[in-house]
């Protein structure tokens, strides 16, 4: 059994800073485990669906997220990258940081939002703004 991530409030916005980092969140909410190269393509199918005549090759976007986006979204603790054997899951964190990433993903317009999760489905955004009292 893993143990539940606390990612630092940096941590969780700097992993939200990036569009693909977002997809790849959104991604992982529907599928909480999958391999590498489908995750790959699923991201150049994003970014072709929303190109706007820029020509990204596909190969810079594969290289962009498995040596860059992936390492980074594991070392800030939101998911869980296993290069060796190619395979990326969502990383078991805490209710109130998955509430945040949600909440981003469903905010951002430019990425599909993932159907509702558990979690999501009691979500409200407003208790996410409101200090506990206990």
């Amino acid at each position: 059994m893993s143990t539940v991530r606390t990612p630092s409030v940096e941590a969780v916005f700097e992993a939200l800073s990036d569009a693909r980092r977002r997809y790849v969140l959104s991604l992982l909410l529907t599928r909480p485990r999958v391999g590498v190269e489908e995750l790959c393509d699923e991201v150049v199918g994003w970014e072709r669906a929303g190109a706007d005549g820029a020509v990204v090759r596909d190969s810079m976007i594969t290289v962009s997220l498995v040596h860059n986006h992936l390492p980074k979204l594991d070392d800030l603790g939101l998911v869980d990258y296993d290069a060796e054997n190619g395979c990326v899951a969502q990383a078991d964190v805490d209710l109130e940081t998955r509430r945040i990433v949600e909440r981003a993903i469903e905010l951002d317009e430019s990425v599909p939002v993932a159907p509702a999760s558990p979690v999501s489905s009691d979500y409200r955004p407003e208790s996410s703004l409101a200090l506990d009292d206990e």
